[in-house]
């Protein structure tokens, strides 16, 4: 039920009217799609990411994304471990930027049930964070971030992880 309120709050983020200085409506980059290798997903995920507030010089933005670990469970069973993170960033420059991010991951894995030994998909909920570089023109065209993306996880207080990822700003 948790999990379903925050969706709800990302719908309403990316649903609502942009809020741009001194910039013309035919000009503004809105939206990236990219693909990350590491970062709050893990091993890597497809995102979208969507700008609710843009100056010369910094941007807000909400990305939702969607990864994976395993695709089969340990009974070698497709089931695959989903994995979602929400988070809003912050930057700060024109083409270079310093790009500073929080939010949550959502797990779902599949484990085995430790009394049954039976298959059972629990979900997690998972604070990360993010720092690091990201380029890209004011302009369409390609995207490039790269950023130490720890997390708090349940059962490992800190985690260290690192995201590399590429896409398109249009």
């Amino acid at each position: 039920m948790r999990a379903f309120g925050q969706i709800i709050i990302v719908l309403f983020f990316l649903s609502t009217e942009t809020s741009y200085a001194n910039q013309s409506r035919d000009t503004l980059l809105q939206n990236i799609i990219f693909l990350e290798a590491g970062g709050a997903a893990g091993y890597g995920s497809l995102n979208y990411e969507r700008f609710f507030f843009q100056t010369h010089q910094s941007t807000v933005s909400i990305r939702l994304g969607l990864g994976t670990y395993r695709i089969k469970d340990y009974t070698n069973t497709i089931n695959p471990d989903i994995i979602v993170p929400i988070t809003l960033y912050g930057t700060f420059g024109r083409n270079h930027q310093l790009e500073l991010g929080m939010g949550q991951t959502i797990t779902s894995l599949v484990q085995a049930n430790h009394t049954s030994f039976r298959k059972e998909r629990k979900t997690h909920l998972n604070t990360h964070f993010s720092f690091g570089y990201r380029f890209y023109q004011k302009k369409k065209g390609l995207f490039f971030s790269c950023a130490y993306t720890p997390s708090i996880e349940l059962n490992n207080p800190y985690r260290h992880w690192a995201g590399i990822a590429f896409g398109y700003v249009f």
